[in-house]
């Protein structure tokens, strides 16, 4: 509750809600603050909030995760 929403889309969405999964398909992509993962074939687990990639041959997945800023506190 306390991350911040997830936004995806994809050329091809399934939803399986006994597995409580989403899978996306063909130029996938998922964004949460200004973190991203983008591949041909994500899968993400709603419950658990869990991310998978499923290796596609010829095809990349790729993670852009923004650098988080430490506070010094003297």
């Amino acid at each position: 509750p306390e991350k911040p929403p997830i936004h995806g889309q994809a050329n091809t969405l399934y939803y399986f809600p006994k597995q409580d999964k989403l899978l996306l398909i063909d130029d996938a992509e998922l964004i949460q603050n200004e973190d991203t993962v983008q591949g041909d074939h994500l899968i993400y687990f709603i419950s658990t909030r869990a991310l998978s990639s499923l290796p596609v041959p010829g095809k990349n997945t790729t993670v852009i995760l923004k650098p988080q800023t430490k506070s010094l506190t003297p």
